[in-house]
């Protein structure tokens, strides 16, 4: 009787085609795992973001003095006035501009209250009424390339009241 050592190129090809479909399983995971990370990291960061900016808004609106919109009722631009309570950021206008919220507060320079990492696609204060003065603030926006999966858009919409 003939005895043999090692294997069989069955015997090979077969735990080679067992390992390979082993790697292939491993190589799928990890990329699933890595692209459910980036897109968890992407609303974060942009909800964290368009959230800030939301509460800073309502924010000025509910300690100003008065709120002046465009005629239409609706507008890009808000502008928020203080005269009895805090004349030194009379007035207090937030724009759009180039994607990010800025602030200007009286004579301050302008500050951005939106991060680098996100881009402002659309910026809107609807009045919904007038005696107390409501607005609606709706704010869509995204991440800017390079920070994660960029192109992904999320909307947000507050409301804030006039206390005044």
């Amino acid at each position: 009787m003939h005895r043999r050592n090692g294997f069989t190129l069955i015997e090979l090809l077969i735990y080679t085609v067992i390992f390979s479909g082993m790697i292939g399983a491993v190589v799928f995971l990890t990329r699933t795992v890595q692209e459910t990370r980036t897109r968890v990291r992407t609303s974060v960061i942009l909800g964290n973001d368009l959230r800030f900016a939301l509460n800073r808004i309502t924010s000025y609106v509910r300690s100003a003095d008065n709120i002046n919109l465009p005629s239409t009722s609706t507008g890009v631009t808000l502008e928020c006035g203080y005269a009895s309570s805090s004349p030194g950021y009379n007035p207090t206008d937030v724009v759009l501009t180039n994607g990010i919220i800025q602030v200007t507060r009286g004579s301050s320079s302008t500050l951005a209250i939106t991060s680098s990492a996100v881009k402002i696609t659309s910026l809107l204060f609807d009045r919904t009424t007038s005696t107390p003065t409501a607005i609606r603030i709706t704010m869509t926006g995204m991440l800017r390339n390079g920070f994660g999966a960029s192109g992904v858009p999320q909307t947000l919409t507050g409301a804030a009241v006039m206390r005044r």
